[in-house]
């Protein structure tokens, strides 16, 4: 009987867990799509385009790190003089945020990151803030 109960208990902590990693630590999904993004195609011998989704972690002027739930901490090199652009939705298109914008921004924002990757190094092409990855972001 013993044995049954530990079971039992083993079985409701580990989906207690499961429930709390879904439900408290990755951000909710927005109710409404985010805009269409047209993609950026690479040129021949171009770095592969890389698409990055999870919750801002950092943010400064040469780097961005993302946290996808629990997993490791990605850092992303922003390109120099602004090249790297900031996109927030702004009804049915996207919005570039102004460098006081960007310079306000907060860890803890859902993003998807368009970058490069040059070996094994990120490079941010743009951000698109409070937006997940995935098939809707393409036009």
């Amino acid at each position: 009987m013993r044995l049954f109960r530990g079971l039992i208990l083993l079985t409701v902590g580990a989906a207690a867990a499961v429930g709390v990693d879904r439900l408290m630590l990755r951000p909710a999904a927005s109710s409404e799509p985010p805009p269409p993004v047209a993609a950026s195609e690479p040129g021949p011998g171009d770095p592969p385009v890389v698409w990055l989704d999870g919750t801002l972690e950092s943010i400064t002027e040469g780097e961005l790190a993302l946290r996808d739930g629990q997993g490791p901490r990605i850092p992303i090199e922003r390109f120099a003089a602004g090249a790297t652009s900031f996109l927030a939705p702004d009804g049915d298109e996207w919005r570039e945020l102004s460098e006081e914008e960007i310079t306000t921004l907060e860890a803890g924002a859902q993003a998807c990151v368009e970058t490069l990757l040059d070996g094994e190094t990120f490079l941010a092409l743009r951000v698109f803030l409070a937006a997940g990855c995935g098939p809707a972001m393409e036009a």
